[in-house]
Order: structure tokens, then C-alpha cells, then sequence
């Protein structure tokens, strides 16, 4: 049996990262459509205000240039938010004295772990300043 990393295209490395996210809301899309190709897309902020959607918090287990494994409590979130295929609305902190990342990412799986989920997450659309950023993130934290 493998453990998919010859699937890997990024390397992941282990992060201890709080994760907000809610689930995009359809009438977001022409926004997000409006910002592919540019540097710095805009992107959804978690705000309620202007959504209905609820604000879910989970904590990274690791992180790559791709995306995220996340684990936490779906029992406390929209089980739908959070099924393969959907799409959702990101917000963390890389703990480097910047503004928090904001990106979409597409939901690619959801497995139990205990008495939580493990959620792993693929960035559809993310500003190229916040790329570089997780780019230095993952450098950093390589282990040799």
C-alpha cells in the first residue's frame, strides 16, 4: 500500500495553523471569475454580513503550495460544506507578522480521524503574494 506522496506534486510539511472557512456562496462566483489570471484575485472575505454561511475552524496538519490537510469537528459545521467536490473560502494566519491568507479551495476528501475529520484541501485561487508567502512557509519548515 502507499501513502500517495508519488500523487504529490508540492512537499508538504507538518503545520499547526488555525483555518477558518465557510462555504462559497454561488453568488460569489462572478468575483472569483473576475479574478482569474491576475496577481491578486479577489477573493471572498469570511465576513457573515454578506453570506449565510457559517465560519468553521479547524487546525492544519500540514501544508503545501497545493493546499492543506486540515483536522477538526465537522459535528460543529455543515457536513455539506465539506464534502468532496465543494468549494470553500479560506482564511489563515502564516504567523509571519502579515495579513492573513484568504483563498478558494476545492474540497478533495474527508475521512474520519477519531472523534474528528481530516479534510484535505486544494487551492483553486489564491493571490501570488500569498503563494510566494506558503512558499517561504514550506522552505522553512523542510525537514532535512
Amino acid at each position: 500500500m502507499t501513502d500517495g506522496s508519488e500523487r504529490r506534486l508540492h512537499t508538504r510539511v507538518d503545520a499547526n495553523l488555525v483555518v477558518r472557512s465557510r462555504a462559497l456562496d454561488l453568488s460569489e462566483l462572478p468575483l472569483l471569475a473576475s479574478g482569474l489570471g491576475k496577481d491578486d484575485p479577489a477573493i471572498p472575505p469570511l465576513n457573515l454580513l454578506k453570506t449565510t454561511h457559517r465560519v468553521s475552524q479547524f487546525t492544519s496538519v500540514n501544508l503545501s503550495l497545493g493546499g492543506f490537510s486540515v483536522n477538526g469537528d465537522l459535528t460543529l459545521s455543515s457536513e455539506k460544506a465539506y464534502s468532496h467536490g465543494s468549494d470553500v473560502v479560506l482564511e489563515f494566519d502564516l504567523l509571519d507578522g502579515k495579513p492573513l491568507v484568504r483563498a478558494v479551495a476545492q474540497v478533495m476528501w474527508v475521512r474520519p480521524d477519531e472523534d474528528r475529520h481530516q479534510i484535505g484541501l486544494m487551492f483553486l485561487l489564491i493571490a501570488h503574494d500569498s503563494y510566494e508567502r506558503i512558499q517561504g512557509f514550506v522552505h522553512k519548515h523542510i525537514k532535512e
